[in-house]
């Protein structure tokens, strides 16, 4: 899966951003012949190659002959609609204005249809917007992950005063987001670089299992002599991609009428859960019982935590994380001389690697042929194998 990693080591802003694509290998003048298709005018961007603490980068300089143009999100996504720019990219900076205008919401308490950016409504962030947009999709990646992000601490400068660091729009952003504020005051993540960067990313985490095919430096405007002020990004394929998590939960209960778990079992099931069992264990006192263990996605165990508490006689469970590798399903129907039966078809590489028919089909053919269901089951497989097999024999 051809991926993006965003390396936040010092935080990202728009034009590392722009400078770190464009250091990857997108073509800039692709960038700046899309932003000569803008609606808007007294603008340059500048590709200057340079170095941070010894590292070689791009900078992206976007200079401009505005001084803080006031403008709303509608007047945005029309310059972006009226220009010439692909059509995915379109779509990818309209939803980064619009998760920044939903920001700037929050923060003012102010509907997003009433928002007017300040520092970000300026010519050089929709620069720096669409300029990345323009770049992540001439790139053709499946997946981009970021790192946790450093945000630096103090305080920031900005148009309505002196604001503690995260900047409030950029904090909003950052929400369910791993960030870190670092050694090193200032402010090193902006509300442009945090928009692009929670619209693009999937997920976040340390550096992925991936080839890596290239690697871009883009350099911010302020240079530090103890960190880099550098944003990196890797391209590349990801290499045995994690599988997918789920939740083990567990509790065990000596004290519960096992006529319960029937109902506990349809209750569990049709809020999410992706598997259960009951295990008979000896607890203490030599008292006979049961271990209930429940397999769920992350997102579904508090409310199955709600079932296991108000279901069952437990005071307490424990829970952990899990890897789980999972085969491809498929449910077609065969037509046997009996009746059709849906069969489940498990495949691995695209091979067949099991098939087995559904157990209700089978028991409802059987009770209405009067024929054994263990007979049923066969001819389902027979005719799913080969279809051309002879029907049994009559009784």
């Amino acid at each position: 899966m051809k991926t993006l990693y965003f390396d936040c080591f010092a935080g990202i802003s728009g034009d590392m951003t722009l400078g770190a694509l464009a250091n990857l290998g997108v073509d800039c003048k692709g960038i700046n012949s899309a932003l000569d298709s803008l609606s808007v005018s007294g603008f340059d961007l500048k590709w200057e190659e340079t170095s941070r603490n010894g590292i070689s980068a791009t900078r992206a300089i976007v200079s401009t002959d505005e001084d803080h143009h006031h403008r709303g999100l509608p007047q945005i996504l029309e310059i972006i609609d009226s220009s010439g720019i692909e059509d995915r990219a379109k779509t990818l900076a309209a939803r980064i204005f619009t998760r920044l205008a939903g920001a700037e919401s929050e923060v003012h308490g102010v509907p997003v249809a009433e928002i007017h950016f300040h520092e970000v409504g300026a010519v050089d962030a929709i620069v720096d917007i669409l300029g990345a947009a323009v770049a992540v999709t001439s790139l053709g990646v499946e997946k981009v992950i970021g790192s946790p992000v450093r945000t630096g601490f103090g305080t920031v400068r900005c148009a309505h005063g002196l604001f503690p660091v995260p900047a409030p729009a950029t904090a909003a952003l950052l929400r369910n987001i791993p960030t870190y504020a670092g050694e090193i005051e200032g402010e090193w993540t902006t509300p442009t670089g945090a928009a692009i960067l929670s619209t693009l990313c999937d997920s976040y985490q340390s550096v992925p299992n991936m080839k890596v095919e290239r690697i871009g430096y883009g350099a911010g405007s302020r240079e530090h002599d103890d960190l880099p002020n550098l944003l990196r990004i890797f391209i590349g394929e990801l290499v045995n991609d994690r599988a997918p998590e789920v939740v083990v939960m567990e509790t065990q209960v000596d004290d519960m009428n096992p006529q319960l778990v029937d109902h506990l079992q349809n209750r569990l099931m049709e809020r999410g859960a992706l598997d259960w069992y009951v295990t008979p264990v000896q607890m203490k006192k030599n008292r006979p019982g049961m271990l209930l263990t429940v397999i769920c996605p992350p997102e579904r165990r508090p409310e199955l935590a709600e079932i296991i508490f108000s279901e069952t006689t437990t005071i307490g469970y424990r829970f952990y994380s899990a890897a789980r590798e999972e085969l491809e399903r498929e449910i077609v129907s065969v037509a046997t001389p009996l009746g059709e039966v849906r069969v489940k078809l498990a495949r691995r590489g695209g091979l067949v690697v099991n098939a087995s028919p559904e157990f209700e089909d089978c028991r409802r053919i059987a009770e209405e042929s009067g024929r054994p269901l263990k007979e049923i089951r066969d001819l389902a497989i027979s005719f799913y194998l080969d279809g051309d097999k002879p029907a049994p024999p009559g009784d």
